[in-house]
């Protein structure tokens, strides 16, 4: 059996990461450092150290991205979401229950479409998810996805990951936002670009739960972030406009000099809504603060790009199925192209 049908949706859910900027001196960081398209395929990422996380609606995606792929991915985490298909193609569920509602979401019934999809090959084995790593962040001030959603994503991968291979943070009165310890509004504010300093490096704690100890940071060398053709690796019928099914024609990757030449950890991150290209430029690819680590511990971190549409007007991800029915198997538009995207970064 497939995934079930969605029915007939009109527009894109609110998990809003928009609004007018705030101002408190943020700078905008020019896109020159990004301007010529970096060609991935050079790279030598290292196949058994694939992983991945994200923010909100990022996140959501990060967790399809790490169920349906969980036999090449070691680990995830993720800030502000919930269970894998807890829309269920339905506008009205991710609005309610998957934002709002936590107590309507039924995590077993969540674990038996897991376990039916598998079986049907659209979705890696589960027993790929049992000794994966997985780091869990919910803001007890977040007003746009309620804490206990992200307790039911406690509760979903409790059912397939060993215990001890789950680290929950949510001892943080943390509004929504991608959280660090150098950059961005104060902790509790609810505002664009949703990048929050709550004296806590987010990033470190997720690649450090994921990957083990880690060297100090570096420095993050803007140089080293750049633009890559994404369009390449989404549906040929799409490739000519990407934004039909929520894309942008590029994406962000960034690559220490070091891993230009030499094998190295792969992570993608995906951000929230009006977190993308189109809204912020790499604002977020910049300081979402994953790429001082990334220098001295030999990491590629890939930023895919999505982009509004009329059904998708904030440029979120797809997890409530606007790009199609299949949007949280391996054969979804969004997650095939990410797929893609990542098998070019890895070493023959």
């Amino acid at each position: 059996a497939k995934l079930p049908i969605r029915p007939e949706n009109t527009g894109g859910p609110s998990m809003r990461l928009g609004a007018p900027f705030v101002a408190f001196a943020l700078a905008f960081v020019a896109l020159s450092a990004a301007a010529n398209d970096f060609d991935i395929s050079t790279l030598q990422g290292d196949p058994n150290s694939v992983s991945v996380s994200g923010i909100s609606a990022g996140g959501y995606m990060a967790v399809q991205y790490h169920v349906s792929h969980s036999l090449s991915v070691i680990g995830a985490g993720v800030i502000a979401a919930g269970p894998y298909y807890c829309a269920a193609d339905n506008l009205v569920t991710a609005l309610g229950a998957c934002m709002k509602y936590p107590d309507l979401i039924s995590v077993p019934t969540l674990h038996q479409i897991t376990l039916n999809t598998a079986s049907t090959g659209f979705i890696d084995n589960t027993k790929g998810l049992s000794g994966d790593k997985v780091w869990l962040f919910s803001g007890k001030d977040d007003k746009t996805v309620h804490p206990g959603v992200v307790d039911k994503l406690y509760e979903f991968y409790q059912g397939f990951v060993m215990e001890d291979n789950i680290e929950f943070v949510r001892n943080f009165s943390a509004a929504h936002a991608m959280i660090t310890n150098n950059f961005g509004n104060k902790c509790d504010y609810h505002g664009s670009p949703y990048i929050n300093n709550c004296d806590f490096d987010a990033a470190e704690s997720i690649l450090t739960h994921i990957y083990g100890n880690m060297l100090p940071h570096g420095t993050q060398e803007e140089g080293n972030l750049y633009e890559f053709d994404q369009s390449k690796y989404i549906w040929a019928l799409f490739k000519k406009l990407p934004s039909a099914v929520g894309m942008d024609s590029k994406g962000f990757i960034y690559v220490p000099e070091k891993c230009k030449t030499s094998v190295c950890k792969v992570h993608m991150v995906f951000h929230g809504c009006d977190q993308a290209k189109e809204v912020i430029g790499n604002v977020f690819a910049m300081h979402a603060g994953y790429n001082k680590w990334a220098e001295t511990n030999d990491m590629i971190i890939v930023y895919p790009q999505s982009q509004s549409n009329l059904l998708n007007p904030h440029g979120c991800f797809d997890w409530w199925g606007y790009a199609g029915t299949n949007y949280a198997s391996s054969s979804g538009v969004q997650l095939s192209t990410f797929h893609q995207i990542i098998g070019d970064v890895l070493k023959d």
